[in-house]
């Protein structure tokens, strides 16, 4: 081609926009939204400066632009890859901004310093107030601007339902703590009320529109989008990286680094990749470790994949196992807690020891030692979990995590029991989860016709499910090198020492393991802070991986109370100050607790004062009527909130530590702290963990004041 003739591609910018920015056009008419809107698709192609219409921030460092189109102001910032759109305001009079309120507001930190409207000086972020500051009492409540009417109500989209909740509204905190109302709304009239401080933007997320302009155009028209959150270049590389591997592929990272994000990219271009090798209608398997991040999941690929969605079976493993007994007419019924102990009993009467008196004393005698819960755990987490068959095969099982050294007779005792425990549990009618996994996986092994096969398998936060779960993930996988895993083992709440191929032979990472290094969820004083006190405790084996941080916030506190209501009152300030501060709905903030009796105590006293509060498990986690959750701490597993105490401690009995003594009771404490650990990391913007006072377990040791507030 001569060289006159030859076309110059540029790459064009990706546009994203920070998550309040949708919330801002809703404050404006269509024909606003869709001047903005053009606006906007200009400037992926032209962010730069030009003249009087587009315009660098002075006095800032993170390179924020205006754009002035008629009356209205968009900020944004750019790169060479995208242009991310942070808000948008009407300017009415000089220095002035509003969306649709009956009169103006001066949006405060804006002024021009020229009267054409070229030069808006805009001060650097302030350090955020931190733990002091949020606990304190507020004295008076701040009243809002103008009043909640129906017509602002239809104006920003709000369904008429909620008018009679939302129109005797008068102060901005019953705004933010009106129950039955879902967060968006809220902070949708409290960006119009008192527009949010532009500083605040740079905190939030930034989200990709799956339809660009037109699906920020669908938003505004009332249109269910999910938009997604923006890969960076490191989470960009891992989607389709070893893609033509020829084994399965690790992606670990630590909390906050985007595991689950590409995850949900990969399953794009794991159907790419199929029907480029002529698999018409492909049938990829996502898996997740609850069910809230199942519902959330699939509405994210549904606006990733459009049609496509239809290829994704997107379930939690054990929602899997479930099918695949059913399908085979196996599945039996779970037995509940206090069943499961009535079985243990049962099993323990019944054991019958091998070998002569003498022997069989000596067995009884191991088995009392070890504790009746370190050995049921034992039975269930070693022999079923990983569907050991014969004494032999137990014997020579490695046991990675576990403290207690077991001599080849404390196995044999153990197996004794662990065979009385089987007779009950098959006489009793019912199936543990563990030993429903283990049929689920020799089934597929098999090669049962009735258990369901994919072309592709992709298994999010793979670390907690155990070796029975892994080995019938990798068997509905039509091939290896289609199998893509993410995971973290240091936040793994069951046993440390993880060992991927003592799992499976085809679990080899080797040459095929990528490590996400960015935190992007949660500030670094969050996150370091619950590292060191993860290693605190747990310091053999512990090597995590080195990371870097985009958010930075005040340090995480902690504080020891001696009952219950000094706890609720010192978690009540907390949790509305904290989200007072942040400019979130009080709904955005969770309470992690070790059980549902201290949760359900703990919701309880927060209503009493004043905090909208309910008990939820991860199955109705998706509720939304702007209220804490407060969840389990196991519940909370790959779930964020910005707003977090993790409490209830003195009121509890977790962990058990009853009957375990020496390792045992060491054992059972790294497990607990690694529990905690991954609560604390639930945290995106603010962290308090209340402990109880004059308790001197090890639990609540490695706190360091260099990285806690501790005062």
């Amino acid at each position: 081609m001569p060289q006159s003739d030859r076309v110059v591609i540029v790459n064009e910018r990706v546009l994203v926009h920070r998550s309040g920015f949708t919330g801002d056009l809703l404050a404006f008419d269509a024909h606003a939204i869709k001047q903005i809107l053009d606006k906007c698709t200009m400037l992926r192609e032209s962010p730069e400066e030009a003249g009087k219409a587009k315009c660098r921030i002075t006095g800032r460092t993170d390179n924020l632009h205006r754009l002035r189109t008629g009356n209205f102001r968009i900020f944004y910032t750019y790169d060479d890859e995208k242009v991310s759109l942070w808000c948008v305001r009407r300017k009415t009079v000089k220095g002035q901004y509003r969306g649709i309120k009956g009169g103006d507001v001066t949006y405060d930190g804006l002024e021009e310093v020229e009267d054409s409207d070229l030069d808006l000086d805009i001060p650097e972020l302030q350090p955020q107030r931190g733990f002091e500051a949020w606990v304190q009492p507020v004295e008076k409540k701040r009243l809002l601007p103008e009043p909640i009417t129906p017509e602002l109500l239809r104006a920003l989209k709000i369904p008429l339902a909620f008018d009679a909740r939302l129109t005797t509204i008068e102060t901005e905190e019953d705004l933010l703590a009106c129950p039955g109302v879902p967060d968006d709304y809220l902070l949708a009239i409290d960006r119009h009320m008192l527009e949010e401080p532009i500083e605040l933007r740079s905190e939030q997320p930034e989200l990709v529109a799956p339809g660009g302009v037109d699906d920020l155009l669908r938003f505004t028209q009332g249109e269910l989008v999910g938009f997604l959150l923006r890969l960076n270049p490191e989470q960009e590389k891992f989607v389709t990286w070893a893609m033509s591997a020829n084994g399965p592929t690790l992606v670990r990272g630590g909390p906050g680094t985007g595991k689950s994000t590409v995850a949900i990219y990969r399953a794009r271009e794991m159907i790419r990749m199929l029907r480029e090798v002529g698999v018409v209608e492909p049938r990829v398997l996502f898996t997740t470790y609850t069910n809230a991040l199942v519902t959330v999941s699939r509405q994210l690929l549904r606006s990733l994949l459009g049609d496509d969605a239809i290829c994704v079976d997107v379930r939690t493993a054990d929602s899997l196992v479930g099918h695949v007994l059913d399908r085979c007419g196996m599945n039996g019924q779970r037995p509940s807690a206090s069943k499961r102990e009535t079985l243990r009993t049962a099993a323990l009467n019944s054991t019958q020891f091998p070998g002569n008196a003498l022997h069989q004393g000596a067995y009884a005698r191991t088995i009392e030692r070890l504790g009746r819960r370190y050995v049921f755990d034992e039975i269930e987490t070693v022999i079923h979990a990983r569907d050991l068959t014969s004494f032999a095969e137990y014997e020579s099982t490695p046991r990675p995590g576990r403290l207690v050294g077991l001599t080849s007779d404390h196995r044999r005792a153990v197996w004794a029991v662990a065979e009385a425990y089987g007779r009950v549990i098959a006489d009793s009618g019912v199936q543990t989860w563990e030993q429903a996994r283990a049929s689920a996986a020799r089934l597929a092994r098999a090669g049962e016709s009735s258990v369901p096969s994919y072309d592709a398998v992709i298994v999010d936060e793979a670390q907690d499910l155990d070796a029975s779960t892994l080995r019938l993930l990798i068997e509905v996988c039509a091939e290896p090198n289609r199998l893509f895993v993410t995971a973290d083992v240091h936040q793994t709440i069951h046993a440390a020492g993880f060992s991927w191929q003592a799992v499976h032979d085809d679990l080899r990472f080797v040459g095929r393991t990528g490590v996400l290094r960015v935190n992007h969820r949660s500030t670094k004083e969050i996150t370091e802070a619950a590292r060191s006190y993860l290693t605190a405790g747990i310091a053999e084996g512990l090597d995590p991986d080195e990371q870097s941080y985009v958010h930075n916030g005040p340090p995480p506190a902690v504080r020891a109370v001696a009952d219950l209501n000094t706890e609720a009152d010192l978690v009540a300030r907390f949790l509305r100050g904290a989200t007072r501060e942040l400019r979130l709905t009080i709904g955005s903030g969770a309470v992690l607790v070790p059980d549902k009796y201290v949760g359900e105590a703990l919701a309880e006293a927060l209503e009493r004062r004043e905090i909208p509060a309910v008990y939820r498990n991860s199955r109705d986690f998706e509720l939304d009527d702007n209220s804490i959750s407060i969840l389990p701490l196991t519940a909370a597993k790959g779930l964020e909130f910005p707003v977090v105490a993790v409490a209830g401690f003195s009121r509890s009995k977790w962990p058990r530590l009853d009957g375990l003594d020496g390792d045992a009771e060491i054992e059972a404490l790294v497990k607990a702290r690694r529990t905690l650990f991954v609560a604390m990391t639930r945290a995106m913007r603010a962290l308090l963990v209340v402990t109880p006072a004059d308790d001197d377990s090890m639990l609540y040791d490695g706190f360091d004041p260099e990285l806690w507030n501790t005062a």
